[in-house]
């Protein structure tokens, strides 16, 4: 019945996601990277390019592309409590043309209106440009916002040209913490408005990783925030996210890049692409606000690979901050370490183990400047307001277990956890704070030939938890397939400090 309603995705589809052409020299790299290219659309579960050398020219090839389709109907639901949650159908294929709808529905019996509504319209490359585009409206309890947003990446070595932009309207009433951990509600509103551009420049490095291509990268980037209304606390010293501001970035950017193939690590069986490589980059830039105007500037680092009969790790520094009158400000630092292990075997079952680290620290941030460790951010499932600080440290276990079993196509891994954090003032010993913790155990099962997110019921235990706390012991919902970071360099920023 499915492949029957079912509509195939269209020739000019997949021809609009080739980047080799007639009379082109033949080049390994560019087809490995137009499979991952046409893997990655979110209507294609896989796609192989096989080469057939002519029998009659000797000078030419014939170049198949065999791509299989995923379902392209979906849905997804999130239920965080008995009085709140989400659901959301889209199509990601529409009529076999590659764009994409969606509809998100959104309920809390504790807000006024109690249902909210979210409508996207997305095309995932614009007569074969590989331009991207989105619109999208959003209204939710008491938010809402609405934006257009075109971009287009370095998504090869070879891609010379990449940039985008984005216009937002935003208004929404939000809770302000103030520095005495009090809490009052404010109505927001303001205009977004975001450019960049970029340039990249193929070099030719010798490398001892086969297979790795270099790249320098130069890129420019303005963005405006313009408030119609903010919170009556807003000064030069706090609340710097309320702040009215134009920022202009400039990057320079040296990418080593390549990928290894796997599965059963963020996916169920499907091919993914593993990236390894280095990326350096160095951002400075100039904000001018309606309070002052001072320079910006960060360098960050990272770098993945495998690791010989171990596993993979990625790790990451970085380091940026605002200088105004010879005053270094509102910096931070941060390092991240990710690691996951070689697939083990047990029995018919496939395990791996993965380890996160995060630790951040900021260095004099303003009044109102703070991160957290509520959720992904820290410890799956718990939120607080008084999980927040200027230094953190987030440790995050997981062993997952995929399992041999098949449901109509649906494949079951097993997982546990635990989450451990601490969060406290970037003048005091980050182990001087308590430590809060999530322990739990779950299931998610997924079918690869379904556009559906991974379906999940996790079960939690939280030992210590402030008590303005909100947990999350039973949670039914639907994840995202995760991804590696990869070693593109893409449009110059501000480091988060969340």
């Amino acid at each position: 019945m499915g492949n029957n309603l079912h509509i195939k995705t269209n020739d000019a589809v997949i021809w609009n996601n080739v980047i080799i052409r007639q009379g082109d020299m033949l080049d390994s790299n560019l087809i490995t990277d137009n499979e991952r290219i046409i893997r990655k659309l979110s209507f294609i579960e896989d796609a192989r390019i096989i080469v057939n050398y002519s029998s009659a020219n000797r000078d030419s090839v014939d170049v198949l592309i065999i791509t299989k389709d995923l379902w392209s109907k979906g849905f997804d639901v999130k239920i965080p409590a008995l009085d709140s949650g989400q659901v959301v159908i889209w199509e990601n294929n529409i009529f076999g043309i590659g764009h994409q709808i969606g509809s998100d529905i959104f309920w809390n019996m504790e807000k006024s209106p109690s249902i909210g509504y979210e409508g996207i319209y997305k095309i995932e490359n614009i007569f074969g440009t590989f331009v991207k585009g989105k619109v999208n409206y959003l209204h939710k309890f008491e938010k809402e916002s609405y934006g257009l947003n075109l971009f287009r990446d370095f998504f090869t070595p070879n891609i010379e040209y990449a940039g985008g932009a984005e216009l937002r309207h935003t208004s929404k009433v939000e809770k302000i913490m103030t520095t005495d951990t009090t809490s009052f509600w404010t109505h927001v509103k303001y205009n977004n408005y975001d450019f960049w551009v970029g340039r990249a420049f193929p070099i030719k490095v010798k490398s001892s990783l086969s297979g790795i291509r270099s790249t320098i990268i130069i890129s420019a980037r303005l963005l405006n925030n313009f408030f119609f209304k903010r919170p009556p606390i807003v000064s030069e010293q706090s609340y710097y996210q309320y702040h009215d501001k134009t920022i202009l970035l400039g990057c320079v950017a040296f990418s080593m890049q390549n990928y290894n193939t796997s599965n059963l690590i963020y996916s169920f069986g499907r091919t993914e692409d593993i990236p390894y490589g280095s990326l350096v980059k160095i951002t400075a830039g100039l904000e001018n606000s309606e309070f002052f105007r001072r320079l910006y500037s960060s360098i960050s680092f990272s770098k993945g690979n495998y690791l010989k009969n171990i596993g993979y790790y990625y790790n990451s520094l970085s380091i940026g901050g605002f200088i105004n009158k010879r005053r270094f400000e509102q910096g931070m630092i941060n390092c991240q370490l990710n690691y996951f292990t070689n697939l083990l075997r047990i029995k018919n079952f496939r395990l791996r183990q993965f380890a996160n680290i995060n630790y951040s620290i900021g260095i004099r941030r303003f009044e109102g400047d703070m991160m957290n460790i509520n959720n992904e951010n820290g410890i799956r499932g718990l939120r607080s307001d008084s999980l927040t600080g200027t230094q953190k440290l987030a440790l995050n276990l997981e062993t997952v277990a995929f399992s041999p079993f098949y449901v109509f196509g649906f494949r079951f891994a097993f997982f546990g956890f635990v989450d451990l954090g601490l969060i406290g003032s970037s003048k005091e010993s980050i182990f001087s704070n308590d430590l809060y913790s999530g322990l739990g155990v779950g299931i998610r099962f997924r079918n690869e030939n379904l556009v559906f997110k991974t379906f999940q019921i996790r079960f939690a235990f939280y030992p210590l938890v402030p008590q303005d706390a909100i947990k999350q012991l039973m949670y039914l919902s639907g994840e995202k397939v995760l991804a590696p970071e990869d070693f593109y360099a893409k449009a110059p920023k501000i480091l988060l400090f969340n």
